[in-house]
């Protein structure tokens, strides 16, 4: 086990550049923001939603907007530049199925083979304004946390349900993790704390597992720290190379990861993900 919290949740600002001076405009995109300034305006506050992109791949990038005010931009028209790239990726608004007054904006990214920083600009349309922020990723050649295609890592976990930071508990902790893997079942496989996330994400995130889940696949709830306290991370997040939480794991009957979500992630996404093993 390893101390100490996870080093930030997904949405969180330490994983997002928020820019809204003239000056701070990435060079990349300085032709594009004065274009923009004729038509928009500046403030538009973009969280990224998930930390790990993996060069050479294409990445899911959960995201908040947020106006000026803070005010949180639900099912808006929204795009975003990629570095060089003349013509904007587009977003779209996810809604939770558990939930729908909840979402989140979401978009794929093509990461070079190289990795590195790509600048990311993103414009909204709420309220009848055109509004702009910027953002950064960072590509990584090698990855921390197991991609798809590799085996899942079997830790044993904790069956007690008393342990479950949702209220009331999920249901999702009958079976240890090592068990379920050793089952020749699908797994779907959530790891987060509904009540110790700093995004906020976890809770929704394992609602939405709750709202598919079917005795296609074993279900299973991790919760990332030992106790309460959100000082001692279990034994599943130090296994996985796990740095922010909530992250999804659709993983096959042969114990490999079919695919992987990290931050937000709605059910019809997860079940799309697991029909497509079953």
């Amino acid at each position: 086990m390893s101390a100490g919290a996870l080093a930030f949740g997904p949405f969180g600002a330490a994983c997002s550049r928020l820019v809204t001076d003239g000056d701070s405009v990435p060079p990349v995109f300085k032709e594009l923001a004065a274009t923009l300034a004729e038509r928009s305006n500046p403030g538009l506050s973009v969280f990224l939603g998930a930390s790990e992109f993996i060069a050479g791949t294409t990445e899911r990038i959960p995201m908040r907007l947020a106006a000026m005010d803070g005010a949180d931009l639900i099912a808006t028209t929204a795009t975003v530049y990629v570095g060089k790239r003349k013509n904007p990726l587009p977003m779209t608004y996810q809604r939770f199925a558990s939930d729908s007054t909840l979402g989140f904006h979401e978009t794929h990214i093509p990461v070079p083979k190289e990795g590195g920083i790509i600048d990311l600009a993103v414009v909204a349309k709420a309220r009848g304004t055109s509004s702009y922020g910027f953002a950064v990723i960072d590509g990584k050649v090698d990855g921390k946390v197991p991609s798809i295609g590799e085996q899942a890592i079997a830790v044993a976990t904790s069956t007690d349900s008393n342990l479950c930071t949702r209220t009331p508990p999920c249901g999702m902790h009958a079976i240890s993790l090592d068990a379920a893997l050793g089952l020749g079942k699908p797994v779907v496989l959530i790891i987060g704390s509904p009540k110790l996330c700093s995004s906020g994400v976890c809770g929704p995130v394992v609602d939405e597992a709750i709202h598919i889940r079917n005795d296609k696949a074993a279900f299973l709830h991790v919760e990332p720290y030992v106790d309460d306290s959100a000082t001692t991370l279990s034994q599943v997040p130090t296994a996985w190379g796990l740095d922010s939480e909530p992250w999804t794991f659709i993983i096959d009957a042969n114990a490999k990861i079919a695919a992987r979500f990290e931050g937000a992630v709605t059910a019809g996404t997860m079940d799309e993900a697991l029909n497509k093993i079953v």
